[in-house]
């Protein structure tokens, strides 16, 4: 089934705002954990540094998701649901 390129373009522009979207809510949800506690100084930065570096280009983009999909599996699998650091 073919798409047209206005119907790519949509849905490009589309996924941009959504993926801006998602990252204002991390860092949002980020700076909440820092301030109850939940998570060290240092895992707040780094969180905030990469999700920054999510909008650089692919390879930021692959950083940051390996990024938070590493620390997601680790915390998840191996540390019962604690902040690794």
């Amino acid at each position: 089934m073919p798409v047209s390129a206005r119907a790519l373009g949509v849905a490009s522009k589309g996924l941009n705002v959504l993926g801006k979207a998602v990252a204002v809510v991390g860092l949002v949800n980020t700076g909440y954990q820092w301030s109850q506690g939940n998570i060290s100084d240092t895992r707040a930065i780094a969180d905030g540094v990469m999700g920054v570096v999510g909008f650089l280009g692919p390879w930021g983009a692959a950083a940051s998701l390996v990024y938070f999909g590493t620390v997601a599996v680790y915390e998840h699998y191996y540390i019962n649901d604690k902040a690794a650091f």
